[in-house]
């Protein structure tokens, strides 16, 4: 049976439906301005279109063509959150990415967001409203292979192959307005692909990517399918963990309502797990991502880490309605 090969499987793989390459990260400036950033590329085939019916008519209640092309989306987001403003974009391409040998060459329609690179070397630049980004990312640690590399068949349908690098750096610039800043930063890159379109239209989750201060990293995805939720840590070494749904819980402590959506989403947490126990806080309320219109509409945004041990996160919510997740 097939399993996660690297870097092979940095490529955009013809034979899956749906898949994503994806990065978060927390940037400063050498005079010590502080930003979030995320750069996300999504392929969906047109093998697909029978699921996209599912949805369409479960959300809708109406039909899908089954004529859909292949379709990229790319989304971009910049926090200043010095400033407490929230910057994003959502742009779409017809057609596959192109097919590079243990690697990516992934743009938007303007080519003026770019990724390309592969095996834990990236170049990264992005443009959403006056910021201007370019970064080169290095991995410093061995991937992580979740799932042991094989396979997940979720409980609610689909099917997911799944690993992250998260420990990466960034150096470059990022221009604001005309005015370049050199900086630097921590970068965390996922890597999923399979039948994902129900786990991101009916079911929807909670992500966290956590980069404490002491070199561990943790990544929770708390599924709204309890079930299929999973967790790992990472120590300094690049020793992973990994952790099943009864071993780490995840407490919602504070709920934000977007004003472009109505959407209500959770704003603040507490997670417990292994010898952890942290307290996640958005850095800036309002990071949701409202321009999509073939993807949910989602929150995802920098975050700080505080209680037994101190760092940053990136945390992403999807399958949040206008009312409170029951």
């Amino acid at each position: 049976m097939k399993k996660v090969s690297l870097p092979a499987d940095d490529a955009f793989l013809t034979d899956e439906l749906a898949q994503w390459w994806y990065w978060t990260g927390h940037l400063k400036t050498k005079c010590g301005k502080n930003f979030g950033f995320e750069l996300c590329f999504f392929a969906v085939d047109a093998d697909a279109s029978h699921l996209f019916e599912l949805i369409a008519h479960k959300i809708h209640g109406n039909q899908v063509p089954h004529d859909l092309l292949t379709v990229q989306m790319m989304n971009a987001a910049i926090t200043d959150i010095d400033n407490n403003k929230f910057y994003s974009r959502v742009d779409y391409l017809p057609g596959p990415p192109k097919v590079i040998e243990n690697g990516f060459s992934l743009e938007n329609i303007f080519k003026n967001c770019r990724a390309t690179g592969g095996d834990g070397n990236d170049k990264l630049t992005s443009k959403v409203n006056q910021f201007e980004l370019s970064l080169d990312v290095k991995s410093q640690k061995p991937a992580v292979v979740h799932y042991q590399g094989d396979k997940y068949d979720y409980t609610f349908g689909g099917y997911t192959y799944y690993y992250s690098r998260e420990s990466m750096v960034a150096d470059g610039s990022l221009t604001i307005a005309g005015t370049e800043y050199e900086v630097e930063g921590e970068v965390w890159f996922d890597r999923q692909y399979g039948d994902l379109l129900q786990a991101c239209f009916l079911v929807g989750w909670q992500w966290f990517a956590i980069q404490l201060d002491d070199n561990t990293q943790i990544m929770v995805f708390a599924y709204h399918s309890e079930a299929d939720q999973m967790a790992s840590i990472t120590d300094s070494a690049g020793n992973t963990t990994q952790y099943s749904p009864s071993e780490f819980a995840v407490e919602i402590l504070q709920w934000w309502k977007s004003p472009h959506t109505g959407k209500n989403y959770p704003a603040k947490w507490k997670i417990q797990i292994a010898d952890y126990e942290l307290t996640i806080t958005p850095q800036v309320q309002d990071q949701e991502l409202h321009e999509a219109w073939l993807f949910p509409k989602y929150w995802e945004g920098a975050c700080t880490v505080e209680g037994n041990q101190t760092g940053s996160a990136y945390v992403e919510l999807v399958g949040y309605k206008r009312k409170h997740w029951l």
